[in-house]
């Protein structure tokens, strides 16, 4: 988030939290398109336009790709053990 923040002027706190959501449903594989039809989050003045360019920016620097790479791997190790205890209840004993 102080990556986004550094983009964003004035980095006021909930407006960053907007950013952030784009970019991470962008990272996570949805397109820009699929975005903009499907959900509706935006306020303080912020467009569709200026959150794609946000993500552009982010994009460019590879770590961040990484982090979200490694933050989204971690979800589905969870998912999956989650997954795990439910279909099998005994085996966790």
């Amino acid at each position: 988030m102080l990556k986004i923040g550094a983009f964003w002027k004035p980095s006021l706190a909930p407006a960053l939290r907007i950013h952030l959501r784009y970019c991470v449903m962008r990272f996570a594989g949805r397109s820009s398109d699929e975005i903009s039809a499907g959900f509706y989050f935006l306020n303080y003045g912020i467009e569709w336009d200026s959150a794609e360019k946000m993500f552009a920016r982010l994009s460019e620097d590879a770590s961040v790709g990484s982090l979200f790479s490694m933050l989204f791997q971690a979800h589905d190790k969870l998912v999956q053990g989650l997954d795990d205890l439910i279909s099998h209840p005994t085996a966790a004993s």
